[in-house]
């Protein structure tokens, strides 16, 4: 059961280490995404909504009090 949990706490982890990031580096990385060919920033935009929609449940959760 570990081990298929793996991807899972690999996610937790590095959103953690994202969290912990001084900002300067914050602000560096974003600086450096706007300096990058609107074709570049495009791209990230795009995986990264793919990222989301890979995420999210497939179905929509009911609301726990209509349970009651």
């Amino acid at each position: 059961m570990v081990a298929s949990l793996r991807p899972v706490f690999a996610l937790m982890a590095l959103g953690y280490m994202l969290h912990f990031l001084p900002d300067g580096f914050t602000f560096q990385l974003a600086g450096a995404l706007a300096r990058r060919l609107v074709v570049t920033q495009a791209v990230v935009v795009t995986v990264v909504i793919w990222l989301v929609i890979q995420v999210e449940s497939a179905e929509i959760q009911p609301f726990i009090y209509f349970q009651f």
